[in-house]
């Protein structure tokens, strides 16, 4: 060997030398860095505020972390090796079962709320989303304490529930108030003015007995102008105490009354208006519903002769499998999503509260060009008697 083939492979080994110790450095950056990534993962996991845990195919527990052990009121350490299921509710260990098993045999995301007992004596309401490990021998937890959000809920619900209450209450109240009104225009105020029909009819014989012509004309012209004011007042009374409460709605009952309001309908707008009665004989006996569709019917009409365009509106109501139905339809210019659920629209909210006040159903769908349609469905429970 030449010293120059020497010089060559001094100079390889040491740039092989060299090569290796970069890479150790390397490697050791890399393991510091990934032990670092490690411990940081580690810490989350110890203390993120929701419960991470592990469950194997027997329901052991293998890896849990504080937020878990806080929720089982229990030291994470002691908690590693014991059966969840010891932890939770008698009820609810069949729907762990079958969340668990989903999992492990499923492998998909699954979603289990369960009830554990707390250090207080109230049950937790905890809810468990899980998914199965790569080689199917376990499923990853992760669990949180929803049982305020429960409770709110619950509340939420109990609150909706009394408002809705006293909505249909203030609404029968006003109604009642319609009623007595309307009678007290059409038999009060109506019988007076009757009244003074008659008595201006006596007038007007004794008028015609006057021996001067001249005079006699004169309060003639008078009386008759006097007796048209009246009719006209009379009129008005009427007007008013149909508008208030149609008395057709409690003799005759819904139907009629619908016919009616479509008539009157037809001649203030000038917009065709026809009703379909599912079955014509039908009458219902419950006259809270009764007052309520009616009142859809008059708003769902109101709302057509403002913002619809419509030169032709169709109602049909009647018995159906569900109990009462009720639908509006009109050819107008079609109501859009925006407005149907535009929160400043009383109307509409006002007629979904009186369907919704009877566990009933109220939809209202818009075709741009084409028109609106409105559904009211009352179920058959909503009724006293027989609908």
């Amino acid at each position: 060997m030449n010293r120059r083939q020497a010089r060559i492979e001094g100079a390889g080994s040491h740039r092989l030398l060299a090569r290796r110790r970069w890479q150790e450095r390397r490697s050791r950056r890399a393991e510091k860095k990934n032990e670092t990534r490690a411990a940081r993962y580690a810490d989350l996991f110890e203390h993120a505020p929701i419960g991470f845990l592990t469950v194997d195919r027997e329901g052991s527990i293998g890896l849990v972390n504080h937020g878990a052990a806080r929720l089982f009121g229990v030291d994470a350490a002691s908690l590693a090796g014991r059966r969840i299921g010891g932890f939770v509710s008698a009820e609810s260990r069949s729907r762990l079962a079958t969340f668990l098993a989903g999992l492990i045999d499923g492998g998909n995301r699954m979603i289990c709320e369960i009830e554990i007992a707390s250090k207080e004596g109230s049950p937790k309401t905890i809810e468990f989303v899980g998914m199965r490990s790569e080689d199917q021998s376990e499923c990853f937890i992760v669990a949180a304490d929803i049982t305020e959000n429960k409770k709110t809920a619950a509340e939420m619900k109990l609150s909706h529930a009394a408002l809705r209450n006293l909505s249909a209450r203030l609404v029968a109240v006003r109604e009642e108030e319609r009623r007595e009104l309307a009678r007290e225009l059409h038999d009060g105020l109506g019988q007076i003015l009757t009244a003074l029909k008659l008595d201006l009819a006596w007038l007007q014989r004794r008028i015609e007995r006057f021996g001067d012509p001249e005079k006699r004309m004169e309060s003639l012209s008078k009386a008759r102008e006097f007796q048209k004011n009246i009719d006209e007042a009379i009129a008005i009374v009427r007007r008013a105490a149909s508008g208030l409460r149609p008395a057709t709605l409690d003799i005759m009952g819904l139907w009629p009354a619908i016919e009616g309001e479509a008539a009157r309908f037809s001649s203030r707008t000038g917009i065709a208006c026809v009703v379909h009665p599912l079955v014509r004989s039908d009458r219902l006996r419950d006259a809270t519903v009764s007052v309520a569709l009616f009142r859809i019917v008059q708003e769902a009409l109101t709302n057509i002769a403002r913002h619809a365009k419509a030169s032709l509106v169709e109602i049909a109501c009647g018995k159906s499998k569900a109990g009462y139905s009720l639908s509006i339809v009109d050819d107008g210019r079609g109501i859009g999503k925006t407005e149907s659920a535009n929160p400043n629209s009383l109307g509409l909210i006002g007629m979904r509260e009186r369907a919704l006040s009877f566990g009933g159903e109220f939809s209202i769908v818009g075709t741009p060009g084409s028109g609106s349609r409105v559904e009211v469905t009352i179920p058959k429970e909503a009724f006293r008697g027989k609908p």
